[in-house]
C-alpha cells in the first residue's frame, strides 16, 4: 500500500532512500521477485540498493543469485562495502559454498582496507571454521591486529563444532592471556569442547564462571546437561536438567544421550516416552539416540515403532544413521534378511558405519557368508579402516574356518 502511494504521489523516483527501503522491506519479507523488480526500476542504484537485495538472497540461501548480484554490481561500477561482504559470506557459510567464499577472500586480500576489518575477518573465520578448514581459519584469526570477543568465540566455536576440543581449550587459555572477557556464547562453546574430550575438571571450571556471572537460560542449561552427560556424570546432568525452567528438545536429547552412552538404555527409552508425553516433539538427533538404545537392548518391536513414527508422526526423513541403527538392531537378533532389505532402502550405500554394524552382527552370530559381503563393501569404502579386518578375522577364528593365508595376513596387518 505504501509502495503504491509513493508512485501515486510521484515520490518513488525522487528519493533513493525510499527506494532502498522498499528493496530492503520486500527482501526482508521474502518477496525477492518484488525486491528485484524495484531495484531494476531504480534509475540510480547505489551500494545500499544492491546490499539490500543481496541480504535478502543470503537470508534465503540463494547462493547463485547472491553471486550474480555481486558480478552485476561490479559490472556497473559499484564496489561492495563491509556490510555487503559480510552478507555474501553469510550466504556462502549457510550453504557450504566454499569455492565462492574463497573468491571473496581473494577479493578482500586485494582490497587492503579490509584486511584488518575485524567484522569482515570474523566472517571469514566463521566460513572456514564451518567448512572444516580450521588451519585457514586460524591463519585469518592470527593476522588480525585487533580481536574482539566475536573473533575469539568464532574460532573457539569452530574448534568445538568440528570435534577439536583440545585446540578449543588451548585457544580459550590464550584468550585469557590476552585479557579478553568471555561472554555466554564463549562459555557455552567451552562446555561443548570440554564434553567432547571428557575434560570434566575444565568443564567444572567453566560451570563456576557461569555461576559467578549469574548466567542463566536454556542455552546455558542445555550446554551443562550435555557436558556432564558426555563426561559420564549423568546424575549431575539430571540435576542441571531439572533446573532448566523451560526444557526443550535439545535439553531432553542431551539427557537421553547421556543415559544411553552409559548403557542405561531402559532409562533413555523411559525419558524419551516421558518427553513425548509432555508434548515435546523429538528431532532427528533424538531418534538417533533412542534407536541406538533400542538396538543395544534388542527391543525390536519398540525400535520398529519408533523408526516408523519418524516419518509418519513427525515428518522426519530417516538418515543413513537411523537406518544403521535399525540394521544393527535386526542383526543383533539374527534377522539378517531384514538388515539387507533395509540396507537396500538407504538412499546411499557408501555409509561405512552401516556395513561395520552389519559386520559386527555377523561376528557375534558367526555368519561368514554375509560377513564377507559386508567386509568387501566396508573395505571398498575405506581400506585403511582396521575395524572390518578385525571383525572378519574374529569371525574366522570363532568358527575355526580355514581361509586364504594371504587374507589372514592382511587382516593381521590392519588389526595391528
Amino acid at each position: 500500500m505504501i509502495h503504491a502511494r509513493l508512485h501515486k504521489e510521484n515520490l518513488f523516483d525522487k528519493e533513493i532512500l525510499l527506494q532502498n527501503e522498499l528493496i530492503h522491506m520486500y527482501a526482508k519479507c521474502g518477496a525477492l521477485l518484488r525486491a528485484r523488480k524495484v531495484l531494476e526500476e531504480v534509475k540510480i542504484r547505489d551500494i545500499v540498493s544492491w546490499t539490500a537485495l543481496i541480504s535478502g538472497y543470503a537470508q534465503e540461501r540463494l547462493v547463485e543469485e547472491v553471486f550474480g548480484c555481486l558480478k552485476q554490481m561490479q559490472h556497473e561500477g559499484q564496489w561492495p562495502n563491509e556490510v555487503t561482504i559480510i552478507c555474501i559470506l553469510k550466504a556462502y557459510i549457510s550453504t557450504g559454498a566454499l569455492d565462492k567464499g574463497i573468491e571473496i577472500h581473494e577479493l578482500i586480500s586485494r582490497e587492503k582496507t579490509w584486511e584488518q576489518n575485524t567484522q569482515v575477518c570474523n566472517a571469514l573465520v566463521d566460513m572456514y571454521s564451518k567448512c572444516n578448514m580450521l588451519t585457514k581459519a586460524q591463519e585469518v584469526f592470527d593476522e588480525l591486529l585487533v580481536r574482539d570477543i566475536v573473533s575469539w568465540t568464532t574460532l573457539l566455536s569452530g574448534y568445538a563444532q568440528q570435534g577439536h576440543g583440545e585446540e578449543a581449550l588451548q585457544c580459550f587459555e590464550r584468550m585469557h592471556c590476552e585479557t579478553a572477557m568471555p561472554n555466554v556464547v564463549t562459555l557455552v562453546c567451552m562446555l561443548k569442547a570440554s564434553g567432547s574430550i571428557g575434560a570434566i575438571n575444565r568443564g567444572r571450571e567453566i560451570h563456576s564462571k557461569i555461576i559467578n556471572g549469574q548466567l542463566q537460560g536454556v542455552l546455558v542449561g542445555n550446554a551443562l546437561v550435555d557436558m556432564y552427560a558426555k563426561c559420564g556424570i549423568v546424575e549431575k546432568a539430571q540435576t542441571e536438567f531439572n533446573e532448566i525452567q523451560c526444557q526443550n528438545v535439545v535439553s531432553w536429547t542431551a539427557l537421553i544421550a547421556g543415559y544411553g552412552h552409559l548403557g542405561y538404555d531402559e532409562m533413555a527409552i523411559e525419558l524419551f516416552n516421558k518427553m513425548i508425553g509432555e508434548g515435546v516433539e523429538p528431532n532427528a538427533v533424538t531418534f538417533s539416540v533412542v534407536l541406538n538404545a533400542c538396538s543395544h537392548s534388542g527391543l525390536l518391536d519398540m525400535g520398529q515403532l519408533y523408526f516408523e513414527s519418524m516419518s509418519k508422526c513427525y515428518n522426519i526423513i530417516p538418515t543413513s544413521e537411523h537406518y544403521t541403527s535399525m540394521v544393527d538392531l535386526f542383526g543383533r537378533i539374527g534377522l539378517f534378511e531384514h538388515s539387507i532389505a533395509l540396507i537396500e532402502k538407504i538412499p546411499t550405500s557408501d555409509y561405512l558405519p552401516t556395513w561395520t554394524a552389519l559386520l559386527g552382527s555377523c561376528q557375534r552370530l558367526g555368519n561368514i557368508k554375509l560377513g564377507k559381503l559386508a567386509f568387501d563393501y566396508a573395505v571398498q569404502l575405506d581400506e585403511t579402516n582396521s575395524v572390518p579386518y578385525v571383525c572378519m578375522r574374529n569371525i574366522y577364528a570363532t568358527v575355526h574356518v580355514e581361509e586364504d593365508t594371504n587374507e589372514i595376513e592382511a587382516s593381521d596387518r590392519y588389526a595391528h
